[in-house]
């Protein structure tokens, strides 16, 4: 899966701590020593991705992106402003992500997944001091 914008996280200390004590042991299986090691070698845990739609798109596509978002620590959908869209029935790109999420959730239970508009990112930037 590719996001659009990724936020990482140095490991904790004590995590690879951890992953080394694990491997100073001589009775590993050889594939988990390998899993191990792997996990030893990554240097940063992947904490927020964004996945920003600055156009209309397709219920299916917003579940999918939902879907992808859902097993990290956060995931962000960014959309443009909650204006009309030319049916009132559907109501904002907005709106149909944040029924689109509710759905999802109900079906397969909570996750980290918020929908924000571009303005609601550009207030958290100024509060922050990004320009």
């Amino acid at each position: 899966m590719r996001y659009d914008v990724l936020w990482y996280l140095k490991q904790p200390d004590w995590y690879s701590r951890l992953l080394e004590i694990l491997l100073s042991r001589d009775d590993l299986d050889p594939k988990y020593r390998e899993l191990i090691e792997r996990k030893a070698n990554v240097k940063r845990q992947l904490l927020v991705a964004f996945e920003i739609e600055a156009s209309d798109t397709t219920t299916k596509a917003m579940k999918g992106t939902i879907s992808n978002l859902s097993k990290l620590p956060y995931g962000i959908i960014v959309v443009k402003r909650g204006r009309k869209e030319a049916s009132k029935t559907e109501g904002s790109i907005r709106n149909r992500f944040e029924r689109a999420l509710l759905e999802f959730r109900t079906l397969h239970g909570p996750n980290n997944v918020i929908v924000v508009s571009f303005d609601d990112i550009k207030k958290l930037a100024e509060e922050l001091g990004v320009k």
